[in-house]
């Protein structure tokens, strides 16, 4: 269970704190078919993918990305969030449809 913070929600409930990566180290380079961009983690509750480079990326959720199939994040700045609305715990692999394609990440557990 995640550390509580101490401050209540509106329900009396404690908001819990969440333990995001390091953005500075979590870059992908995406050149030569499908990369994997976040490895499987049961303990994922919450992540960030953002498309910085010059290329449109697919992204793929438990299997090798396609280009022109799964989810799309368009070139300078596409985004894909994972919440606990669409929450998932599978790998998330990217693919460019050139070269040029860079991702951004930061995961939460």
């Amino acid at each position: 269970m995640p550390p509580r913070t101490g401050k209540k929600t509106p329900q009396g409930g404690n908001i819990p704190r969440l333990k995001w990566g390091k953005p500075q180290e979590q870059t992908v380079d995406l050149a030569g078919g499908s990369q994997e961009i976040l490895a499987a983690n049961i303990n994922r509750i919450g992540a960030a993918i953002v498309n910085d480079g010059a290329q449109n990326i697919y992204l793929a959720i438990g299997h090798p990305a396609e280009v022109n199939k799964g989810i799309f994040l368009a070139a300078g700045g596409g985004s894909y969030e994972i919440n606990a609305v669409n929450l998932t715990t599978q790998a998330i692999n990217g693919i460019a449809v050139a070269d040029g394609g860079h991702v951004t990440k930061q995961e939460a557990e």
